[in-house]
């Protein structure tokens, strides 16, 4: 916008200089109208005319002009009016319509705007059809017969004063055309701000109409019920009164009632997030301890069957060999057993701590959430939005119950393949000795077989005196 507003205030100075007399300022070139736009197209046709030259050329150049003008009069004698408008005095008048404006934008016309040389910068541009348009037309013609004459004189060879003359008329037109291709832009922009404002007044009709309707209705309504039309009037203010009266207590009464469930239900959520975090942390700290305490178990483990080792090492020692290596070496695996039985003594009872706070915890958070159950169950069956609340807080509490079950169960299968792990560990450190085992499978089965015909001797016995008496 500021690069336009630039070249239209340039444009008006321009023209002064050449020397027009009318009111010009940087406005007529911005926002132009129909009678502007004329007024200048004819001083520079009239400004082209007047150029000083040789002979030949002032007989071509006034020719030029007088077609130039005559083109000009007939296309504003014969120009059709704008879409949707008409003119009066000069100027555009477009009249009100309550249905949106129809902007045909598809048939447009092409105008070509010259360069400052000659024809060289010739390019298209569109523009909309109209009263401007036809104008252009016009202008577009006179400049090609300049050309035509002007093509003529260079044939003749008139010398470089009828170029230059050339060359400002060339520029002239050229300024003139750009004038007129601003122009339609402008107007093109208007027709688009009519179109809208003309669908914002349908759409305010529309809703007036649906205003007038339902207030008809009512007015109708109360002219069912008979009386007087003041009386009812009154009466209709009165209901209307005493529902924003309604209104407003209940508002008030929401008011009342929500900020402090809102206080406390902030209180409740900061004490909850706190002792969550606290729990996570104790849980973390648990976990720690019992992988620690995993690790002991397994290092026991590894010690006993070293212990085992070095003991059936001992038995298949030589008797002759000094026992006071032996003494050292089992007092040096006694005192490290008695060392890690501390370790797991100290861990066992920080576990038992830890297994008390817990418990403390959980008794709190029983105490605190069936408090805050009772509470907001009282509210809620008064109010919707405590009711929502309660489902909320059960929701909560029941998947922090879950999480809880879900974590223990957890705990108990971890310890259970730990333990299973220890046990098949020391199985496949066991030695067994498969024909024993076979004897021994052979003499339960013995046994089974005696018991089974001692229960069915004591069976029979039992039948043979309780006989018939």
């Amino acid at each position: 916008m500021a690069a336009r507003f630039r070249v239209c205030a340039d444009l008006a100075v321009k023209m002064q200089q050449l020397g027009y007399r009318g009111e010009l300022s940087f406005q007529q070139f911005l926002y132009p109208s129909e009678s502007d736009t004329r007024n200048l197209v004819r001083f520079l046709v009239e400004k082209l005319a007047a150029s000083r030259s040789s002979a030949s050329g002032a007989r071509s150049g006034s020719r030029v002009a007088s077609r130039f003008l005559s083109a000009l009069n007939s296309n504003s004698a014969t120009s059709a009016p704008l879409p949707g408008g008409k003119h009066a005095g000069g100027k555009l008048v477009v009249p009100h319509r309550s249905q949106p404006l129809a902007i045909g934008m598809n048939k447009q016309k092409g105008i070509y705007v010259f360069g400052s040389k000659g024809f060289a910068g010739v390019r298209p541009q569109h523009v909309p059809g109209g009263a401007e348009s036809g104008e252009v037309e016009a202008a577009q013609k006179g400049v090609e017969e300049m050309r035509l004459e002007d093509g003529a004189a260079e044939e003749g060879g008139e010398g470089d004063a009828e170029m230059l003359a050339l060359q400002e008329r060339y520029e002239s037109g050229a300024a003139a055309l750009t004038a007129l291709q601003d122009r339609m832009g402008e107007l093109e922009l208007e027709y688009r701000r009519l179109g809208e404002e003309a669908e914002a007044l349908e759409e305010e009709t529309v809703r007036l109409e649906e205003e007038y309707v339902l207030r008809k209705e009512t007015a109708g309504v109360l002219l069912e019920r008979g009386g007087n039309v003041e009386e009812l009037a009154e009466e209709l203010q009165r209901w209307i009164d005493k529902a924003h009266e309604r209104k407003r207590g209940l508002e008030e009464e929401w008011a009342a009632f929500a900020g402090p469930l809102e206080a406390q239900r902030g209180e409740l959520r900061g004490v909850g997030g706190q002792e969550r975090e606290a729990m996570k942390a104790r849980e973390e700290e648990t976990r720690a301890l019992r992988a620690e305490c995993r690790e002991l178990e397994a290092d026991i483990f590894d010690k006993e069957g070293q212990q085992d080792a070095l003991l059936a090492e001992l038995e298949g020692a030589p008797k002759g060999a000094p026992g006071a290596a032996y003494v050292r070496r089992i007092s040096d695996i006694v005192k490290q057993v008695r060392k890690q039985d501390a370790d797991i003594a100290k861990i066992v009872a920080d576990i038992r701590d830890l297994q008390r706070q817990n418990n403390t915890e959980q008794d709190k958070l029983r105490r605190t959430y069936a408090l805050v159950d009772e509470k907001v169950f009282r509210e809620a069956k008064r109010d919707a939005a405590c009711k929502a609340a309660y489902r909320v807080l059960c929701s909560i509490h029941q998947s922090f119950g879950d999480l809880v079950e879900a974590t223990t169960e957890r705990d108990r299968v971890s310890r259970e393949v730990a333990e299973m792990e220890a046990k098949v560990r020391a199985l496949q450190r066991r030695k067994l000795d498969p024909g024993k085992v076979d004897e021994d499978l052979r003499a339960i089965l013995k046994e089974n077989q005696g018991l089974e015909g001692r229960l069915k001797g004591e069976t029979v016995e039992r039948r043979e005196s309780s006989g018939p008496l």
